[in-house]
C-alpha cells in the first residue's frame, strides 16, 4: 500500500512539473522587488510563448537607455482585453515588474499605466 502512494505521488510530481517549469518569473525575475520605469515605447513583439514590450527610458543622468518588459501570451493578453494596438511605438507609458536577475535591463511585466493614465494588469 504504501508503495502504491509513493508511486501516485511521483507519477503526480512527473505530471506536474511541465506546469511548474511554464513560469519564467519565479527564477528569472525577482518578483519580490516590483520596479516602475518609464519611457516611451519603441517596439512591441506581439508573440508567443510571451510578448515583448521594448521602451527608451531616461535615466536620472540623462543617459537613455532600452529596457524590455517580458508579458503573458497573446491569448492571456487578449483575455485582459489587450489588442496588438493597446501600446504602440511613440507611447508614453510606464511599466511594473520584476527586474531580471541577471542585472539585464528587462521586467517580467505585472502592470502598464497607458498614455491616458489607464492602468492594465498583465
Amino acid at each position: 500500500m504504501v508503495k502504491n502512494r509513493f508511486r501516485s505521488a511521483l507519477l503526480l510530481l512527473i505530471a506536474a512539473a511541465p506546469l511548474l517549469a511554464r513560469n519564467p518569473a519565479a527564477a528569472a525575475f525577482d518578483m519580490n522587488h516590483l520596479v516602475t520605469v518609464r519611457g516611451i515605447v519603441t517596439r512591441v513583439e506581439w508573440t508567443n510563448p510571451h510578448a515583448y514590450i521594448y521602451l527608451n527610458v531616461q535615466e536620472a543622468n540623462g543617459a537613455v537607455h532600452e529596457w524590455g518588459m517580458e508579458i503573458r501570451d497573446i491569448a492571456a493578453l487578449k483575455r485582459y482585453g489587450w489588442t496588438r494596438n493597446t501600446v504602440r511605438p511613440g507611447d508614453a507609458i510606464a511599466c511594473t515588474g520584476g527586474p531580471a536577475r541577471s542585472g539585464v535591463r528587462l521586467i517580467w511585466g505585472t502592470m502598464v499605466q497607458l498614455p491616458g493614465g489607464a492602468k492594465r494588469p498583465l
